[in-house]
């Protein structure tokens, strides 16, 4: 099984791995056979990527670090606490709180990330149908920050009550946007300085929704109004320099920023997974600590198995499996030579055995077996 983008999918190609609607229930089922018009409407629907069944890789497993029960709660948490903001606002006299309805999710997510303690950090890739709608992109990113911050947070040794902090933190992180206009947050072109202003106040908003819920730890509170600041002290919405910044907001703020650069939007398209790393030490001492980048960089599979990718030689696979010491240069099998030729005998190649030849690109991979 290997996971390609939607544009390198092609008509006789076999779903891996179902397409499931928003709400969880089956639209593709595994096995079915691509054709053009079904690519295309997969396309239209918001699909940016689909596991591909390969007799070549089919011993290749694809972990995730959840369970999709676990992503189908918190999907459908996340929807209550999206449905109830908006119905109730910034304004006070809630009589439903916020605990209430992610504290099964924080449980799952934690028991999940402990389960899969020896597990590697795989960012959790969508392939459900969900158009560019604003709300699966909160989603998403809720679920991802969540469960890597939790991650994280129990590899620097926290116990499990601080690991359900952090998760539940990093969950309501981005909940001040909710409340700003959709229509700021999804425009295409350059916003103005009273737009940005406006998008800039979603920590604030965030935080007011937080700080008066007796049920949510005051540290979430703190975390949605401190995970746009920077340790140089340019960040927003206080210009707060480094050690005034809560620890776990300076982790869920660098973990945000992460997912923000390697998911798609409306207006721009995903970042590779090593750009994005490159884009976080580029950033180090200013925007972000140092110990955390390095942390985080030790602790991600930026690609999991079951990637496809194109390697500076221009031969073409699958990552097959990782390598502990070095997460960043994985196992890839190799299956099409330099000029497309699909190869007879396909080889796994240590990119830590060879350290000239790189991942150059990832998901352009047409070939198939059929």
């Amino acid at each position: 099984m290997r996971l390609v983008t939607i544009e390198s999918c092609a008509p006789g190609m076999k779903l891996g791995r179902a397409v499931l609607t928003e709400q969880g229930q089956v639209l593709l089922g595994y096995g079915y056979e691509l054709t053009q018009s079904v690519i295309h409407r997969l396309q239209a629907m918001g699909v940016h990527q689909l596991y591909i069944d390969d007799p070549r890789t089919e011993d290749i497993i694809v972990e995730e670090t959840i369970r999709e029960e676990t992503r189908r709660r918190v999907h459908g948490a996340l929807q209550q606490v999206m449905a109830y903001v908006r119905a109730n606002g910034a304004g006070g006299g809630r009589i439903v709180t916020f605990s209430q309805l992610v504290a099964d999710s924080v449980k799952h997510i934690v028991d999940d990330v402990v389960y899969n303690r020896n597990m590697p950090i795989v960012h959790i890739r969508s392939t459900a149908a969900t158009g560019e709608r604003l709300d699966q992109h909160f989603i998403n990113n809720a679920l991802n920050v969540s469960v890597f911050a939790t991650k994280l947070a129990m590899a620097e040794g926290l116990a499990k009550e601080e690991l359900s902090t952090v998760c539940a933190a990093a969950l309501f992180h981005d909940l001040g946007k909710l409340l700003i206009p959709q229509t700021l947050l999804t425009k295409r072109t350059k916003l103005s300085e009273e737009e940005l202003r406006t998008i800039r106040r979603h920590p604030e908003l965030g935080y007011k929704l937080l700080k008066d819920d007796a049920s949510v730890s005051l540290v979430a509170a703190q975390c949605a109004l401190q995970h746009h600041e920077r340790v140089d002290g340019l960040g927003y919405p206080f210009g707060l320099r480094g050690d005034d910044i809560h620890p776990y907001a300076k982790l869920i703020g660098m973990i945000d920023a992460y997912d923000a650069l390697v998911s798609h939007r409306s207006y721009r398209n995903a970042m590779l997974p090593h750009e994005a790393m490159d884009y976080l030490y580029a950033n180090v001492e200013s925007a972000y600590d140092r110990g955390k980048v390095e942390q985080f960089r030790n602790k991600v599979a930026i690609f999991p198995p079951g990637t496809t990718v194109t390697l500076n030689t221009g031969e073409k696979g699958v990552v097959s499996r990782l390598d502990s010491s070095c997460l960043q240069r994985p196992t890839v099998r190799v299956l099409t030579a330099p000029n497309g030729e699909e190869l007879k005998t396909p080889y796994d190649l240590p990119l830590t055995r060879h350290l000239n030849v790189m991942i150059r690109s990832v998901g352009d991979f047409r070939s198939f077996a059929g």
